[in-house]
């Protein structure tokens, strides 16, 4: 899936990665999320559960100084999260 902005994520074909993209991109449009943290310049950032990485990817260009740490239990997510991530 590429997105306007040109990003793009490998998804498992299922409907739930679709999902996942759209309500983050959602989420971090309204920039609710990172107000607190505006501040920072290179912070450690986990994200349990990290699926195919929407997160990641959007902490990544958020804080390109930043740490960020993806944990994926799920073989088939955690394939693509190491894609993605890629």
């Amino acid at each position: 899936m590429k997105l306007r902005n040109g990003t793009k994520f490998y998804t498992n074909n299922d409907i739930m990665d679709v999902v996942a993209i759209i309500e983050n991109l959602d989420f971090y449009n309204q920039h609710d999320y990172f107000m607190m943290n505006k501040n920072l310049s290179k912070p450690k950032i986990v994200d349990v559960g990290a699926h195919i990485g929407t997160f990641s990817i959007y902490a990544a260009r958020k804080y390109p100084d930043g740490i960020i740490y993806s944990y994926e239990p799920d073989k088939k997510n955690y394939e693509k999260l190491v894609m993605n991530l890629a």
